[in-house]
């Protein structure tokens, strides 16, 4: 290929990246909280805590004491993902992110496989309900690298 075919192909992809569901849009943050400062609230008390207090966002780290949100009843079938989703946007509300307890620093293993499930099993029920980020923990050892980073590395 030659450099006028290579760019002619390079500003045509570039054209339809421009235009397709993936270019990159703006993300504007939102006054938002974390339901692991509320423990024991049920799921409305948390919708009826943001909307009082005049939160447009929820950070998702557990419901109930259920750490595992793929576990919780509001997540746990499409159904009960549905009921929620409608509530949240009843009020105006966006999920901001979902934290999972996954942890990636294990290098090999049964261990690193149950981490890699989880954060699975987030990343599916993010897409779910229409939540933007999902968080793991920290790699131990490796402070200056992302995750995202760590995953390809």
């Amino acid at each position: 290929m030659n450099r006028r075919a290579f760019l002619k192909n390079t500003a045509l992809a570039m054209g339809a990246f421009a235009f397709s569901d993936y270019a990159i849009k703006k993300y504007e943050p939102l006054l938002s909280f974390s339901t692991l400062g509320c423990p024991d609230w049920t799921l409305e008390k948390i919708i009826g805590f943001a909307v009082d207090y005049g939160y447009q966002g929820l950070e998702v780290r557990g419901l109930l004491r259920q750490l595992d949100l793929t576990k919780a009843t509001e997540f746990s079938t499409a159904q009960n993902r549905a009921v929620t989703v409608t509530r949240m946007r009843e009020h105006d509300l966006k999920f901001v992110s979902l934290r999972s307890s996954a942890t990636l620093h294990f290098a090999r293993g049964t261990e690193r496989q149950r981490n890699l499930d989880e954060g699975k099993r987030f990343i599916d029920l993010a897409q779910q309900i229409d939540c933007p980020f999902v968080r793991v923990y920290q790699i131990r050892g490796l402070r200056f690298m992302s995750a995202a980073v760590w995953l390809f590395w």
